[in-house]
């Protein structure tokens, strides 16, 4: 399912690792599917307080009816949160013999990478020449799937690459 397959490069013939890294759950559930159950559910809360049930008056407690009354915009933003988070659910980077990429965007070639920096345990900074200005693709373990077999393959693809590690640096 997220394995790694082989392909090969129609050009060179070279045979190489496939890595399909999507999303982490525990990315997913910070990032997205807590705060979309949260505003939803608050929401609703609201929702139901303030319009079903008529709780609050806005002479007696004036602050609990204004609130119930407009915090009912918090499940339209809800929804659209839940589905923000199924649109980050589908995205996945992919690093095959042409290059690396996220599904959908455009691949970066693995002749145009320049550097690769080590900031941090877990991360990994890819610099690449796009159009001739440097760019960066930042990878988090904590962020991708199968990121061990990502670094396996960027290595196996891009071994001329230099590599700067700033781990323990100051």
């Amino acid at each position: 399912m997220d394995q790694q397959t082989p392909s090969t490069t129609p050009e060179t013939g070279q045979t190489g690792l496939c890595t399909r890294c999507p999303l982490t759950l525990e990315y997913m559930l910070r990032r997205a599917i807590i705060p979309a159950l949260l505003l939803i559910g608050f929401g609703v809360a609201f929702l139901w307080d303030g319009w079903v049930q008529n709780k609050y008056s806005p002479t007696e407690k004036p602050t609990a009816y204004y609130m119930n009354r407009y915090g009912v915009i918090l499940l339209p933003i809800g929804l659209a949160w839940a589905a923000y988070a199924v649109m980050l659910w589908r995205r996945a980077l992919v690093a095959d013999a042409e290059g690396i990429g996220y599904v959908g965007k455009d691949k970066i070639r693995w002749s145009q990478l320049k550097r690769l920096e080590i900031p941090d345990k877990g991360l990994l900074t890819v610099v690449y020449d796009q159009k001739g200005a440097e760019q960066t693709l930042k990878l988090d373990r904590y962020e991708l799937k199968n990121f061990s077999q990502l670094v396996e393959c960027i290595e196996a693809h891009a071994p001329q690459v230099p590599t700067e590690d700033k781990v323990g640096k100051a």
